[in-house]
């Protein structure tokens, strides 16, 4: 597939590392540094200009390109780039912008008219990560498929606790009173090293304390799950966020609106002014997270949960860490750097996100061979969970579960036929037109989709 990204910033030459090893890439940014940097990094053509230049637009071969990409810090110039190459793009090539205005946003019309097939708002998707993770005690993780009826929520095995030990047979055994299935699990490095171990489990795999075990449960079954898993957690009830950007004003507006008792804390005078004016249900403080006595104040006023979304990346994690040594229960950091997401995993055991990373995902929803309904990414991209459609003629199609030689490093956990919801047992057969929902380690994705299609090349 040829696929062209406009702006190399840190979404823009993330996508371009995830989809270069498998596709012809071009890239294309005002700044010769950037494109420099990727051009010795990666297999990929860079070109140096505006990404809403018709005369550059026209010289990238869009005639052959099935997906164009928009993701400049600038809205305009994503719309207008999308809306100058839709003249040269084949019909069927998907269109993806990047917007960041609420105006923008709220206005569908408005991506029909700039050509916009697909809208990426990473700071959206952002607060509503947060918000699902914040309502499920305990959780690391927390992914949706079937408009939120599967929930894919990610605890941390905790040493002596009831997955301590146990082998995912074992656990099995519960699932008649809970109905759960194991998808991943996700075990840290060992001494020395710096990258998680992503395990697609079968049945002898044993949970040890330190995991991150993704469970797929559906919705009605999730309270149950979390009181077994983790009966001595409630959910977030009372939320601090340190910012001042619009990542932390979106996290507090949302929050907010979902009923936490939200605080907003912004170190400057005017920015603090105007976030109240335009934030209804949260109370914002003039106040600077780095003021480590001031942060302390507030965390011991109920606070059970710190959301840490400044602009810095040093002062989210040293705050984090700060309010987790005070007693905070939950702590949420925010990085807007890819390769800064595994080190602070590695120095702090409270949730890490990314919103490129989070958006990524819809990218990558484009670019499977197979019906992709919806894809997450987890794992720092490691790992996929995928919702598919079993495509008529696959060789699965007629098979029970137990006898489908699925790829290594691959699991079905869910399939959905006729809007019904089931986690499968081995004597299950699978039909062409089924919905399944299926954890996958990178490296087997093509492997999973010959398996599903064998006309695929």
């Amino acid at each position: 597939m040829r696929i062209v990204i406009i702006g190399a910033g840190e979404i823009g030459s993330n996508l371009a590392r995830s989809l270069s090893a498998d596709h012809d890439v071009v890239v294309v940014d005002i700044l010769e540094q950037a494109i420099s940097t990727l051009a010795d990094e990666l297999d990929v053509e860079t070109r140096l200009g505006s990404g809403a230049d018709p005369e550059l637009l026209r010289s990238l071969g869009l005639d052959r390109t099935e997906l164009f990409i928009a993701v400049t810090d600038a809205d305009e110039t994503n719309m207008m780039a999308v809306s100058i190459a839709s003249q040269y793009l084949p019909k069927d090539a998907t269109r993806i912008g990047r917007i960041r205005n609420r105006a923008y946003l709220a206005d569908p019309s408005l991506h029909a008219r700039f050509g916009l097939d697909i809208v990426i708002n990473p700071e959206g998707l952002l607060a509503d990560k947060i918000r699902r993770l914040l309502e499920i005690p305990g959780a690391y993780d927390v992914l949706q498929f079937e408009g939120g009826r599967v929930v894919v929520v990610a605890f941390r095995v905790r040493a002596g606790g009831p997955l301590d030990g146990q082998t995912v047979a074992k656990l099995a055994e519960h699932r008649s009173r809970l109905d759960f299935v194991i998808g991943a699990l996700l075990r840290p490095p060992g001494p020395g090293g710096n990258r998680q171990k992503v395990i697609i489990p079968g049945g002898n795999d044993v949970l040890a304390a330190g995991d991150l075990a993704y469970f797929v449960t559906l919705r009605e079954r999730l309270d149950d799950l979390c009181a077994w898993i983790r009966p001595d957690e409630q959910a977030a009830r009372s939320v601090l966020v340190a910012g001042g950007g619009e990542n932390s004003i979106r996290i507090a507006e949302v929050l907010s609106e979902a009923g936490f008792r939200t605080r907003l804390m912004i170190p400057k005078e005017m920015q603090a002014r105007e976030a109240s004016e335009r934030l209804e249900r949260a109370t914002v403080l003039h106040a600077d997270c780095t003021e480590l006595e001031d942060l302390a104040d507030i965390l011991a006023e109920g606070i059970d949960t710190y959301v840490a979304a400044s602009k810095s990346e040093a002062v989210n994690v040293l705050t984090a860490m700060m309010a987790r040594k005070l007693g905070t229960q939950r702590t949420v950091t925010v990085t807007q750097r890819f390769d800064f997401m595994r080190m602070i995993k590695s120095v702090h055991d409270g949730v890490v996100l990314n919103p490129f990373d989070i958006a990524a995902a819809q990218v990558l929803r484009a670019i499977h061979n197979l019906k992709v309904l919806d894809v997450h990414l987890f794992a720092g991209e490691d790992a996929e969970a995928l919702e598919l459609v079993v495509p008529k003629g696959s060789p699965l199609v007629e098979v029970p579960l137990k006898d489908a030689r699925f790829p290594k490093g691959s699991l079905a956990t869910l399939i959905i036929r006729d809007g019904e919801i089931r986690i499968p047992r081995g004597g299950d057969t699978i039909q062409a037109g089924d919905r399944m929902v299926v954890f996958c380690r990178r490296g087997s994705m093509g492997a999973l989709e010959r398996l599903m299609d064998p006309d695929l090349k």
